[in-house]
């Protein structure tokens, strides 16, 4: 079984994909919905891998912790109807604890990841109460600071899987050094 973990965005190059999944037999299997999301097309890849986990991503324009359990259950609602699906849900991707601030670097937004650790560990019983799995954190390349870890305890709790991001190791284009 194959560690390598696709990202399913679409469907357009469908054979391509059909051959891929069937080769490496990976573990698990990211599809980004309302984009990816084709039942005939998912079960035909479920049956060229069936030991493979699929893990459901809802694309989000924005990630708003304004009010955090209510906004859980608002992804959650969006969510729900594709569940049955999937084997994982992923609640928001790549929160910056600095306030997407890379250029230049600001400190460690203390607030922003205490909304966050309420609004995942909320999303993730959600996600338990169905049945499902839910993986936390999908953080991007260098994050969440070390000084974020210990206002994450709930939702570390609550999670099944932490999702750090390693894509572009050791550098990234436009990413500091």
């Amino acid at each position: 079984m194959s560690k390598l973990g696709p990202h399913i965005l679409g469907w357009t190059n469908w054979p391509d994909l059909r051959g891929f999944i069937k080769k490496t037999q990976s573990n698990i299997i990211k599809a980004i919905i309302p984009m990816a999301h084709d039942t005939m097309k998912l079960a035909d890849l479920k049956q060229l891998s069936p030991s493979s986990k699929w893990l459901l991503r809802f694309y989000l324009d924005a990630q708003p912790l304004d009010d955090p359990k209510r906004r859980a259950r608002e992804l959650a609602a969006r969510i729900e109807p594709y569940a049955q699906h999937y084997d994982i849900i992923e609640d928001y991707n790549e929160i910056d604890p600095r306030d997407f601030s890379f250029d230049p670097p600001k400190p460690l937004n203390i607030d922003t990841i205490k909304r966050y650790n309420e609004f995942s560990a909320e999303f993730g019983l959600i996600v338990h109460s169905w049945g499902k799995r839910h993986i936390t954190g999908c953080w991007s390349n260098g994050q969440p600071p070390n000084g974020a870890w210990p206002y994450l305890e709930d939702c570390l709790r609550v999670a099944d899987y932490l999702s750090l991001h390693g894509y572009g190791w050791p550098i990234m284009s436009g990413c500091p050094q």
